[in-house]
């Protein structure tokens, strides 16, 4: 499933591919992370599943130079906190 809610400011590569994170959606609707390319084809690259990797992420991303991407998920179900979260990276 596609995500929804999307929000946070849009990482860019030299190709032209925008990648960016949503609140919502992705199998568990726990947020995705996603790749939109110039032709407009969407990618979803990850969905978060509330486990390690965290969920609901609500902030954009940031590419380094090799290309993985970063950013924060707000929650981790596993730990019953209201503050928990993680940093998570991905390679498209």
């Amino acid at each position: 499933m596609e995500g929804m809610t999307p929000n946070g400011s849009l990482a860019a590569d030299e190709a032209g591919n925008l990648y960016g994170t949503t609140q919502l959606g992705g199998a568990h609707n726990l947020g995705t992370v996603f790749e939109l390319t110039p032709g407009g084809m969407l990618l979803v690259l990850h969905g978060f599943t509330g486990d390690l990797d965290g969920a609901v992420p609500l902030a954009g991303l940031i590419r380094d130079e090799a290309g993985n991407l970063y950013g924060t998920a707000d929650k981790n179900l596993m730990i019953q906190q209201i503050q928990g979260g993680s940093v998570f990276k991905v390679t498209p």
